[in-house]
């Protein structure tokens, strides 16, 4: 008996990428961004920034706030860490087997990190200064048992926008423990900011501020690189979802989403995220191979072109994924502004 199916030929399953929802988490009229975000010992923790403004205005430093939460529903805040000897401008959590730690990059009166750790996700330690000036730590992430971030140096000078290119350059690190932290090549020359996330079969892939996408397999020392300048992304972020490599950062004053594909290395844009009414958005991607993304969330946002992104995205399955971020004013050096906390909820099927 023949058949007239041929393997192969039956259409694709529509592939959908939806953003569900999107909620404000914490507004108080002051600048609050750059949040970093975990799930440790069975808690959501988001921290971030909060001052007057992005940069240090009337001489006050930045503090950094915690938000925690057991379901995601009901959120309690604290400060963390507020001192005078620390511009709190970006922290980043790492979970660990033993300690939740905090490694807080801060921007004046030069840029230099500091790590601080609690045993319970309650109590801190004081921080202290980790990496000589003129480093940034990027946020870490694990595989297979081993603790990765990016450190790069662009010295005293802030990140150039996005599409330039810095002095600097990105080390890949490696930790066992999350305290004691070792080289394990360049990544670039040039770059700031950034991303990395892990394949499936232990490809490492990363993100660069100024629109480099590399690619290394393991030990992690030989890296493939694409220039793509035109889609330089500020403080982004990368999710492996499933089969899908989402892509978040600041793009032309947005907040960006996007689709990595692996194998060429190129990016697709998805969506910025709703600005005004998000009936005034695209139900759909502008580009074809994201044709069947949705929008369904209703929040209204208010900054249509401002300061924004630094997003940071929680994987809970094969389908569902988290995306902090900030959401504010345009920036202005040395005028105080507002920016607000959100999270997203984004499904990818």
């Amino acid at each position: 008996m023949s058949s007239s199916y041929i393997p192969g030929d039956r259409p694709a399953k529509p592939h959908r990428i939806c953003l569900e929802n999107v909620e404000t988490l914490y507004a108080d009229g002051r600048w609050n961004g750059r949040p970093t975000f975990v799930f440790w010992r069975d808690e959501y923790y988001i921290a971030f920034r909060s001052s007057l403004s992005h940069d240090t205005v009337d001489d006050e430093m930045g503090k950094v706030l915690m938000l925690k939460s057991t379901d995601l529903k009901d959120w309690k805040v604290s400060t963390v860490i507020d001192g005078p000897e620390i511009d709190g401008a970006e922290p980043l959590l790492l979970g660990t087997d033993d300690r939740l730690y905090m490694y807080i990059v801060a921007e004046n009166p030069i840029t230099t990190t500091f790590m601080s750790y609690s045993e319970d996700g309650v109590e801190w330690a004081k921080p202290v200064k980790y990496f000589d000036d003129g480093f940034s730590f990027n946020t870490p992430v694990t595989h297979k048992g081993i603790h990765y971030g990016a450190l790069d140096y662009a010295g005293a000078q802030q990140a150039p926008v996005p599409g330039e290119r810095s002095s600097g350059y990105v080390d890949l690190m490696q930790s066992t423990d999350g305290l004691e932290w070792t080289k394990v090549s360049r990544i670039v020359e040039d770059g700031t900011e950034t991303a990395l996330v892990f394949m499936k079969d232990d490809t490492l892939l990363t993100v660069i501020r100024q629109g480099w996408v590399t690619k290394a397999k393991p030990p992690y020392t030989d890296w493939q690189v694409v220039d793509s300048k035109e889609v330089g992304l500020g403080g982004p972020d990368a999710a492996l979802v499933g089969n899908t490599v989402l892509v978040a950062g600041r793009h032309n004053a947005q907040t960006t989403l996007m689709k990595l594909h692996p194998d060429t290395m190129s990016l697709d844009f998805i969506m910025d995220m709703p600005i005004h009414n998000v009936k005034a958005q695209p139900t759909c991607s502008v580009a074809e191979a994201m044709a069947d993304t949705e929008i369904a969330s209703t929040e209204e946002h208010v900054w249509p072109m401002g300061d924004k992104a630094y997003p940071e995205f929680l994987v809970l399955d094969d389908h569902n994924v988290l995306m902090a971020y900030y959401d504010g004013q345009s920036f202005e050096a040395g005028v105080p502004k507002q920016a607000d906390i959100r999270l997203a909820t984004i499904t990818v099927h």
